[in-house]
């Protein structure tokens, strides 16, 4: 890629080892009757309201 004075990076994308890495575009959530479609940068199979929670709550003090 080609840059300005400033920096900015402009033409054809990187290819090889410098590309970002994209999921398949037009994917549709795994779970059964989801229609919600997938975000290119989504590495998951379901989106996020049937995806497995990241949120650890705060430990239980007993």
């Amino acid at each position: 890629m080609a840059k300005t004075a400033h920096g900015i990076e402009y033409g054809t994308p990187h290819t090889g080892k410098g590309a970002v890495r994209r999921g398949t575009t037009g994917r549709a959530c795994a779970h059964p009757g989801c229609t919600t479609i997938l975000s290119t940068y989504n590495e998951a199979s379901t989106c996020w309201m049937h995806s497995p929670s990241a949120f650890r709550g705060a430990k239980d003090a007993s």
